[in-house]
Order: C-alpha cells, then sequence, then structure tokens
C-alpha cells in the first residue's frame, strides 16, 4: 500500500487488514487551521499467478477526502483570575475594571 498526502503525512495514520481499509485520527485535528485532507491510496496484489499476467495491473488507486468537522469551543477568559480594587467613595457609575473572553473559533467573534 502507498498512501501520497503532502499536505499532512503526519496527521492521519492508515493500515489495510485483509481487503479493508482503517484510517484514525494520529494527533489532534483543528478546524481552524485545515479544514481537509486529500489523500490518494494505491493497493497492489504483489503475489499474481503467472498464468494471468497478460491480465494485469493488479493495481488499483482511490481517492479518500477527510472533511473535518467544527466543534464549537465555549469562549475563554484571557486570564483565569482577576483582581479589582475600589475606594469605599468612589462615584457611582465609575468603571473599576473589565473582564475580557474571547471566542476560539472566530477572534473578532463577540462573547456575551
Amino acid at each position: 500500500m502507498i498512501v501520497k498526502d503532502k499536505s499532512a503525512p503526519h496527521v492521519v495514520e492508515m493500515s489495510f487488514v485483509s481487503v479493508e481499509f482503517y484510517c484514525r485520527v494520529f494527533q489532534p485535528l483543528d478546524y481552524e487551521k485545515k479544514r481537509q485532507y486529500s489523500l490518494r491510496v494505491q493497493v497492489e496484489n504483489v503475489h499474481i499467478n503467472p498464468r494471468f499476467y497478460s491480465m494485469g495491473p493488479f493495481r488499483d488507486e482511490a481517492s479518500i477526502k477527510i472533511v473535518v468537522e467544527d466543534v464549537d469551543e465555549p469562549p475563554v477568559f484571557e486570564r483565569p483570575s482577576y483582581i479589582m480594587e475600589v475606594k469605599e467613595d468612589t462615584a457611582r457609575n465609575t468603571v473599576i475594571g473589565s473582564v475580557s473572553a474571547s471566542d476560539p473559533d472566530d477572534k473578532h467573534s463577540l462573547v456575551r
């Protein structure tokens, strides 16, 4: 078996067992970085009965497209904790601090 994937050679591991093809994730996928993988797989019969040589070639190829689906990750705060100090005589409606969070799926997306 030959697997050709120049885009990410170490992300997906493939193996043949008998006549079945298995594909499994070898390292974490990231939809925002890469949304699909395209592979070309070739199989070949290496033990050919000589009387069938004229019927060759004894190989075939297939294209495989793996589409990564997005998972909606929750928003993330910029820091794990915040401390805000305020004097007791601070005027009403005074802003005493702010807390920031962002959406890992889209840095420009508003969170509430």
